[in-house]
């Protein structure tokens, strides 16, 4: 968690107690496995609930890491899951420091806002009270995103063992080539939803600062079955696994 301080926070992942091959987080409860739509309400919950391996600073979203090993170390399932935990605004309930914020990120000045500015979500401060924040949004759906691990549940490319879903097209399961480790999955969640986070790793010209460190950063790898199905369909690229 070192490299995530002032990132991550609340860490509460642990071995389940009496299965130690199973890596959940401390206070686990079964729920139905969601599929689309996603209620801020219910993201507040499973928050106040501590169902979470670990949150963001920056707005309380949560991750939820689960991975269940054989005698051998190798994953057997895995449940990586990300749900963010703000409501949406529009430009005019920006702030103008998140205004100024956006406006830096892409080089626009503020009175040529991009058409982008209509789905930012701005971050809530940490410790904030997410009561009121949530009154009248229990209906909209929070963003969030899952990768899915089960070498029984597989139907070759169709239902690929290791796959992604995302809210909006969770219908559809895009094919990974094999199960993200903690820091592969967060860094993933920090390039897509917190550029500005990840950022930190590359310098002004987009290259990797310190591209060795970074290597050894992602060097642990989950270890999975090889998972053939991946040579014949596009599919997403988890770095230290093959096709």
């Amino acid at each position: 968690m070192a490299e995530w301080v002032g990132i991550l926070k609340n860490a509460n992942f642990c071995r389940s107690p009496g299965a130690e091959h199973i890596v959940t987080w401390d206070g686990y409860q079964d729920a139905p496995r969601i599929e689309d739509i996603v209620p801020r309400s219910l993201v507040a919950d499973m928050a106040r609930r501590g169902q979470y391996s670990f949150q963001m600073v920056e707005d309380d979203s949560i991750f939820q890491l689960q991975y269940e090993f054989n005698r051998r170390d190798t994953a057997q399932r895995a449940r990586l899951a990300f749900y963010m935990l703000v409501p949406e605004s529009t430009p005019d309930e920006l702030d103008d420091a998140t205004y100024a914020q956006f406006s830096e990120e892409y080089g626009q000045e503020d009175e040529e806002a991009p058409e982008q500015l209509e789905t930012v979500i701005p971050r809530l401060e940490p410790g904030s009270d997410l009561g009121e924040e949530f009154v009248g949004a229990e209906d909209a759906s929070a963003p969030w995103l899952r990768i899915d691990y089960d070498l029984q549940a597989a139907r070759g490319a169709i239902h690929a063992p290791c796959h992604m879903h995302i809210n909006g097209f969770s219908a559809a399961r895009l094919p990974v080539n094999g199960v993200p480790s903690p820091r592969q999955f967060v860094d993933l969640i920090l390039s897509l939803a917190y550029p500005a986070v990840f950022r930190r790793h590359f310098d002004n010209a987009g290259n990797l600062v310190d591209e060795n460190r970074f290597r050894n950063l992602h060097g642990e790898v989950i270890r999975c079955e090889r998972l053939a199905h991946v040579r014949y369909v596009t599919h997403l690229f988890v770095p230290g696994h093959g096709p």
